[in-house]
């Protein structure tokens, strides 16, 4: 198991307008090059942006390939989507940490 993880590790959500962008993928970047560390995107807002996690990875002197390929991104576009990408990756991806980026856009949306 990756360090800093457990059986349960819960998720971590990050909300907050675009101003916030660059800290989210600077921690993602380096999440993606620790040693071990495999973390799991659940972006609901369309908000991740590989290129910023790649220009993070080269800054700090890490080839990008590495850190976007420790990587595993899911969008959702949906509520619905949201809450399935959730359940498997509860199931299938156990002790992986989690970043649930925007997670109340799509949940807000009328048609829901």
């Amino acid at each position: 198991m990756a360090e800093g993880t457990t059986a349960h590790s819960p998720p971590i959500v990050l909300m907050g307008d675009a101003s916030v962008l660059p800290l989210v993928h600077r921690v993602l970047a380096k999440r993606a090059m620790l040693h071990g560390m495999r973390p799991v995107i659940v972006d609901c807002g369309g908000v991740f942006d590989p290129y910023a996690v790649a220009l993070e990875a080269r800054r700090a002197g890490h080839q990008p390939e590495a850190a976007l390929n420790a990587l595993l991104i899911c969008r959702a576009f949906t509520g619905y989507q949201e809450l399935h990408a959730l359940r498997r990756l509860a199931r299938f991806a156990p002790g992986r940490r989690v970043y649930l980026l925007n997670p109340l856009q799509v949940l807000l949306d009328e048609d829901l």
